[in-house]
């Protein structure tokens, strides 16, 4: 996903939670693993925060989650809902 940017929204906290559970953990328990804060990762991943860090933490997140879940399909289907339906790159 590098080059590409993740916009923050509903349907990526969605798609980002349907990842981590299919590998029987949380966002929560992601967040603990890494020492990151579960309120700020929420507030990145929703979009309210859009720094470099939050958008190197969504990216992060996909990554981690698209690369052990192999769940490339949610990610295509969370493209689709930010770029209304319209697959870049």
């Amino acid at each position: 996903m590098s080059g590409q940017i993740v916009q923050g929204s509903r349907a990526l906290v969605v798609a980002v939670r349907a990842g981590l559970v299919a590998r029987d953990t949380s966002l929560s328990e992601w967040c603990r693993r890494y020492g990151v804060n579960r309120s700020w990762t929420y507030e990145a991943l929703m979009g309210r925060r859009n720094g470099l860090q939050a958008q190197a933490l969504r990216h992060r997140l996909m990554d981690d989650r698209v690369e052990h879940a192999g769940l490339a399909r949610t990610r295509r289907a969370h493209e689709q809902h930010v770029t209304g339906g319209v697959i870049q790159g």
